[in-house]
């Protein structure tokens, strides 16, 4: 390896020479540049020069350092050097921030996080069931709408319930899935009005009972068995979330994610059933949720591929907005028997604080990883999403949604993908700002407008025309 000194890269002359190496700026910049080169060449020579068999400093390299590179010079040099690297690196380090993350490194950390400590079955054991509220049935007609109810096994020792409806006029053709995901205290039954206007624009429209909701706790012998399930999971002793065993997972799995994450694994088992439905054509599938179903359904499909098109409802929001702009009351308002237990428990009054301890510990990654401006971008991967909201809710405050697709849609465009598959529809009937925390209940709604909305966008990706009679 051959050794640097002034000579042999340009810059050195003696003094006989008589003229200067800084003619002009250009060179004087460039002089200074390989002039560092040189100290550190001979530096380094001096240290490890026996290891990489350099060959001594010449001699006339000293006097070059002497009389053409004095202290001050060096020190000028290194700094030129050392501003550079910095320029170039916070260059690189804004590029990044532009692009937001991966959203494809979400996807991946989202499923490993919900394939955690879960028992799995081999398949999803589909068992009719007759609803309690059909006397009995679990299979009927209405009309020209055909019902089915029936429950498939999610984990070792819990069932998810199902309600299927399709229209008679699409009998003799496969159709394409459409999740309902209703919202808290809600169930499917509670949704058959918009899952009959579903079923009749030509899709098999799935309600979904939510873990701890609906069917699933139909037999009285809990009555409040969300709220519990929530408090237990904030109880749960920390050491409780790392790796469980396979027979510790079955009993602990249902107070291991009760917010949200439960839920997006159950609905994801659902799609592996609807997959073996011989009525079921799932090379495209839909979603609609209504408050919680809203806010579950951009974490499935950034979770799982399969979902095309999806419509989240009064759900998407901002979690760490909502902190970081003390706007988190309404939302906090819809789960108040869980953090009427945080505020107990930490024996001080609710504030940013405490909220922030119960995402952390109930929903991990929800204040960043997967909060909704990266969630919304993983989501974009595969589907098309419609994000339809009341700017009343103060549940979803609008600057926080607005935020949050802002970001998804500059991190699609970062990462090479199309920013027009996430779109934004507002309803101002109530307001066209959020209402205050305690007037939730005029903000938070469906209005028919913004159901028609999510019948459109799902109707153009999912349904084809009926056959003729």
């Amino acid at each position: 390896m051959a050794g640097l000194d002034a000579r042999s890269i340009g810059v050195g002359r003696s003094a006989a020479d008589g003229a200067s190496v800084f003619a002009t700026p250009t060179r004087a910049a460039r002089s200074t540049s390989r002039i560092a080169v040189a100290i550190f060449q001979e530096r380094i020579g001096d240290r490890i020069g026996g290891d990489l068999e350099l060959p001594p400093p010449r001699a006339d390299s000293e006097t070059f350092r002497r009389h053409m590179a004095p202290p001050p010079l060096r020190r000028l040099a290194v700094a030129t050097i050392a501003a550079g690297g910095l320029a170039a690196a916070a260059y690189f380090l804004r590029r990044r921030l532009r692009r937001g993350a991966d959203p494809r490194a979400t996807r991946e950390s989202l499923r490993a996080l919900l394939a955690k400590n879960r028992a799995p079955v081999a398949s999803p054991n589909p068992r009719s069931r007759p609803a309690s509220w059909m006397e009995g049935s679990s299979v009927w007609e209405d009309g020209e709408l055909l019902y089915e109810s029936l429950s498939i096994e999610v984990e070792a020792g819990e069932r998810c319930t199902l309600l299927l409806c399709r229209s008679s006029a699409f009998d003799r053709r496969k159709l394409h899935p459409c999740l309902v995901l209703h919202g808290t205290g809600g169930s499917a039954h509670r949704e058959e009005r918009r899952i009959r206007k579903l079923a009749a624009l030509g899709v098999l429209a799935v309600g979904v009972d939510l873990r701890h909701h609906g069917e699933r706790v139909a037999d009285g012998t809990d009555p409040n068995p969300y709220w519990r399930a929530l408090k237990a999971a904030w109880r749960r002793p920390a050491a409780e979330g790392a790796e469980l065993s396979h027979h510790t997972a079955a009993a602990a799995a249902a107070h291991l994610y009760p917010f949200l994450y439960d839920s997006v694994y159950d609905c994801s088992r659902v799609l592996d059933y609807l997959e073996t439905r011989a009525d079921a054509d799932c090379s495209r599938v839909g979603a609609f949720g209504n408050s919680l179903g809203g806010m579950i359904i951009p974490l499935l499909a950034a979770a799982d591929a399969r979902l095309t098109a999806c419509a989240p409802c009064i759900g998407v929001q901002g979690f760490a907005y909502a902190l970081d702009h003390e706007c988190w009351h309404a939302r906090v308002g819809s789960l108040q028997p869980l953090f009427d237990a945080v505020a107990d428990d930490r024996g001080a009054p609710l504030d940013g604080a405490a909220v922030r301890a119960a995402w952390e510990k109930l929903v991990p990654g929800l204040l960043d990883t997967y909060d909704a401006p990266r969630s919304l971008a993983a989501a974009c991967l595969d589907a098309d999403v419609l994000v339809v909201n009341s700017a009343a809710d103060p549940r979803c405050p609008r600057p926080g949604v607005e935020a949050a697709v802002d970001a998804a849609r500059a991190a699609l465009r970062g990462w090479g993908a199309d920013e027009r598959r996430l779109g934004l529809h507002w309803d101002e009937s109530v307001a066209a700002a959020p209402l205050p925390a305690a007037e939730w209940k005029a903000g938070h709604v469906i209005t028919d407008a913004m159901f028609e909305q999510v019948e459109r966008f799902l109707s153009d990706r999912l349904t084809e025309p009926a056959p003729d009679p």
